[in-house]
């Protein structure tokens, strides 16, 4: 239990008791009906309820069938489990002391008698201010809370049937597992170039949505958020929003992915925006930073790839919405290098290829690449072969792109991506106009090189030799 000192206006001052605990709980069923509870508010009744970004002004309620009750769930507060939580509550009389309870259903059973759930407990006069935290084990999605509110010093507040003098009103929270900086920056940017900002995943996930801290818009601007895999630098994109006027309001903003996208802990993502025009957003120094491509900058482009850049040490107010697990990711990545940068370079000209074996049924989407710093006028092709472990045969698909002035991450979507079924052999290749540099690790067997050089890419990939090497090149793709 913690005793805690809590701010009122000029006219009440008292102390209010607040009970934290920490617990973890089964999910069950949602929204299968909840207790009835009422209070006589003929001359009492709430007038306000702040909890988070929910914030209701009321007046005498007659919801339910005794009165005294306000059903108040079409509207929500938004919560994050772990993170603590500023509360306001206000009456119409302001007698000292008035006592107020919140419960919130914690582990979705509709009930309110779990041991965690009554979540504040204290008493004050017309404004009452204080903190609640959310526990790290909650079930995530909507559940209920309830606020009542009453005048007998004698009786405790019971979460269900008549409170006596008072009212009790009912809303809706939504609790989500998060990843990013839910922290409100103090500096402000209204750059409309779009930027992508890296993370990790924490645990596995299934990313539901995006949330930003913007100031207000003019409410004929849009937005659009979204999601890039990518080590070093953010590359396909993975899930996206649909164009979203911004809200005219200051604050946190949350847009629904267009699709879920399921995430294993410990890859990469990064979080990217662009606005129509920016009302501006929050940001500090920091590291990792945000990325920032050199093309395609602003409204109303958010590509697939994302494009090649550069990264500065700025961070943003930005973070997505999961929950945990999800069953198998919606992309996978086969190849080498990606989780470190091999030491070695290669600047040979001739078309060559590592072979990789799939393993599982999947379509591959893309091919990434790591190159060294590229010339302008430069262009890179990649490409998937089917052979067996020997030598690449057949050309599957490829595509191409401007060879990035910078080292970096390079992405190639493949046009069409290519269905491999589990257990079979394939070939990652490449060729350049001119070699930039491109990584290189000893592996025997590893490789195959081309007699010929430069690009395009051949059909059939055509005679060369087998070298005992490995390059930084993956495959992304989907589980059929």
């Amino acid at each position: 239990m913690i005793k805690k000192k809590w701010e009122f206006n000029s006219k009440v001052f008292s102390t209010i008791t607040l009970v934290f605990v920490v617990c973890c709980f089964m999910s069950t069923s949602l929204w299968a009906g909840y207790c009835e509870s009422w209070g006589d508010n003929y001359y009492l009744w709430i007038t306000r309820v702040k909890v988070a970004d929910l914030d209701n002004s009321s007046g005498q309620d007659d919801d339910g069938d005794y009165g005294g009750y306000g059903d108040y769930t079409n509207l929500t507060a938004h919560l994050i489990q772990g993170k603590t939580y500023s509360i306001s509550l206000e009456n119409n009389l302001g007698w000292n002391p008035l006592y107020w309870k919140i419960w919130i259903d914690y582990n979705g059973d509709k009930d309110f008698e779990d041991e965690c759930e009554e979540v504040l407990s204290g008493s004050g006069g017309y404004i009452v201010r204080g903190t609640i935290t959310v526990p790290c084990c909650t079930i995530t999605g909507d559940t209920r809370m309830r606020v009542s509110m009453g005048s007998s010093p004698v009786n405790p507040i019971p979460p269900c049937g008549f409170i006596g003098n008072g009212e009790v009103e009912d809303y809706t929270v939504n609790i989500t597992c998060n990843v990013g900086y839910n922290d409100v920056f103090c500096s402000t940017s209204t750059s409309a170039y779009r930027r992508a900002q890296p993370f990790t995943m924490p645990e596995d996930g299934t990313i539901t949505s995006v949330t930003m801290y913007h100031e207000a818009g003019t409410g004929s601007d849009h937005m659009i958020l979204a999601v890039y895999d990518g080590w070093g630098s953010p590359q396909n994109r993975i899930a996206v929003t649909p164009s979203t006027l911004v809200s005219t309001s200051p604050g946190w903003q949350t847009i629904d992915l267009e699709s879920p996208v399921v995430v294993q802990c410990g890859t990469p993502i990064w979080l990217a925006w662009v606005y129509e025009n920016n009302p501006g957003i929050r940001y500090q120094t920091g590291a990792p930073g945000r990325y920032e491509p050199g093309e395609d900058k602003t409204w109303p482009y958010m590509p697939d790839p994302f494009g090649s850049g550069t990264q500065a040490d700025y961070i943003y107010s930005i973070y997505a919405n999961y929950t945990p697990g999800g069953g198998e990711p919606t992309y996978k990545y086969l190849g080498y290098g990606y989780t470190k940068v091999f030491g070695q370079t290669s600047l040979s000209s001739n078309i060559q290829a590592v072979h990789v074996t799939m393993p599982e049924n999947g379509t591959i989407r893309s091919l990434t690449m790591y190159h060294n710093s590229g010339g302008s006028g430069n262009n890179m092709r990649l490409g998937v072969y089917d052979g067996g472990a020997s030598a690449p045969q057949d050309l599957l698909s490829e595509g191409g792109t401007p060879v990035a002035t910078y080292a970096c991450w390079q992405t190639i979507k493949l046009d069409p991506a290519v269905p491999v079924m589990g257990g079979t052999t394939i070939w990652l290749a490449w060729c350049y106009d001119i070699n930039p540099g491109i990584r290189i690790r000893f592996c025997s067997g590893g490789s195959f090189q081309s007699d010929s050089t430069g690009c395009p890419l051949l059909d059939p990939f055509g005679s060369g030799k087998l070298k005992n090497d490995i390059f930084m090149i993956y495959a992304t793709y989907t589980v059929d």
